[in-house]
């Protein structure tokens, strides 16, 4: 009986996960700043989306650990978040992203604007699933 409520359990963990529109983002995203405009942001960021043991959605960056995401939240369209550059212990600086997924779910666009009053174009290209 133990065994039988364990994989009815599973299962129905598993389709509940396989319906959530957040899965068909997770993956590495490489970005790429100034999209049709010019930029002083000259590197493409790697970025890690997975789920977090809460079930909820984390966002790391592979290629810079001075970031730490927050207020992470997807609607099955659009992405948005709140990402604190902590290289300086004296200023708080925030970039917050708006990105919309295209259909093919391969490419996130929008903008990130940081605490300055700056506002990019970005664009998330889908590298890695998983």
């Amino acid at each position: 009986m133990k065994n039988l409520l364990f994989i009815l359990i599973t299962t129905t963990l598993l389709l509940s996960c396989s319906n959530d529109p957040k899965t068909k983002i997770i993956g590495q995203w490489k970005e790429y700043y100034g999209i049709g405009e010019e930029t002083d942001v000259d590197y493409n960021e790697i970025y890690k989306i997975q789920f977090g043991s809460e079930g909820d959605l984390m966002i790391t960056c592979l290629s810079y650990d001075a970031y730490l995401f927050d207020n992470i939240v997807f609607d099955s369209e659009e992405l948005s978040f709140r990402k604190e550059n902590t290289s300086d212990p004296d200023e708080k600086f925030y970039i917050y992203g708006k990105l919309k997924l295209n259909s093919k779910g391969d490419w996130f666009e929008g903008t990130m604007k940081n605490s300055r009053g700056k506002t990019s174009h970005v664009k998330w290209e889908k590298i890695k699933n998983k």
